[in-house]
């Protein structure tokens, strides 16, 4: 239906949520209901995908303000910088010249 008169997804769901909570019926073909139907079914399940991939963000950012908040996080930036100094000497040694240095030499 929506292809063939040019509706959009949204002015159909609309258009069905009005007849639903309105009381009117609307006379449709059973080809014209199986389409409806399908459209709906296609819009639940992209809005069902849609609401996974929300909840596993709002997982990850809940799991990072805990890292930042107990301090897991900071530590674990502390200890991978640390190896890495330790792993670059010359590297570690320019980088404390540059806060060593003089500012008016």
């Amino acid at each position: 239906m929506s292809r063939r008169e040019g509706v959009s997804a949204g002015e159909l769901a609309r258009r069905a949520i009005e007849a639903y909570t309105s009381g009117k019926v609307l006379t449709e073909s059973s080809e014209e209901e199986a389409a409806a139907r399908a459209l709906l079914e296609d819009i639940h399940g992209q809005v069902r995908a849609t609401l996974k991939r929300i909840d596993a963000s709002v997982i990850e950012v809940r799991a990072r303000e805990r890292a930042l908040a107990d301090g897991s996080f900071r530590a674990q930036v502390r200890k991978e910088t640390q190896a890495w100094f330790e792993a670059h000497p010359h590297q570690a040694r320019a980088i404390a010249e540059l806060f060593t240095q003089d500012p008016g030499a």
